[in-house]
């Protein structure tokens, strides 16, 4: 369904469509901030010491509920695009080509997440370098969405998010093999994102 806070950036006299654009400027803004800070603490040298098992699934869970939310992003962009009777082919092209990245990030941060959680469960440190690697590309797609956005003055005031948890099974994208691998991988030594002795 669409998110209960989506009025949360309007006062009174702040039209609908105004208030969406504020919406999502603010949660790329928020996500800035969040993955600046996570990547900071995961390139120390004692990341796995910093952060929690529950502080890394969160920062994790948030890129992907995110990403998930861009891909709805993007296929309603696209969606515009191919109603409008002169469709711009250079933000069809790009729209698509980041749609495509970010479902290919998405199976990845939930695989990274079973690793943490398998590696948690086993008494394991979770392998940090493996979890900034998957955040990272997920931060830089989020950069790259948003310059895209920007630079080609994509109108996202009528473009409502969604809210998505991964119990709702939103999209076909947002699991790939990872779902089906997690029975798999708990018989694992690690797993993706885990496994180093502590």
């Amino acid at each position: 369904g669409e998110r209960p806070d989506v009025g949360a950036y309007g006062g009174e006299g702040t039209s609908p469509s105004a208030v969406q654009t504020k919406r999502w400027l603010a949660e790329f803004e928020s996500a800035r901030l969040e993955n600046d800070m996570v990547l900071r603490t995961l390139r120390h040298a004692d990341a796995a010491k910093a952060l929690s098992a529950a502080a890394i699934e969160e920062a994790i869970d948030h890129n992907w509920r995110f990403s998930l939310e861009l891909v709805g992003l993007f296929e309603k962009v696209v969606g515009k695009q191919s109603l409008s009777t002169s469709p711009k082919e250079a933000v069809l092209d790009g729209a698509e080509k980041l749609r495509a990245k970010l479902e290919e990030i998405l199976p990845a941060l939930l695989e990274c997440k079973l690793g943490v959680l398998n590696a948690e469960a086993k008494g394991l440190k979770p392998d940090t370098a493996a979890v900034e690697a998957n955040v990272a590309a997920a931060y830089k797609c989020q950069v790259e969405s948003l310059k895209f956005l920007t630079a080609n003055n994509v109108d996202l005031s009528s473009i409502v998010a969604t809210k998505f948890a991964e119990e709702m099974l939103p999209h076909p994208a947002a699991f790939g093999s990872a779902a089906t691998r997690a029975s798999d991988d708990a018989a694992l030594p690690g797993g993706e994102c885990g496994g180093e002795d502590g």
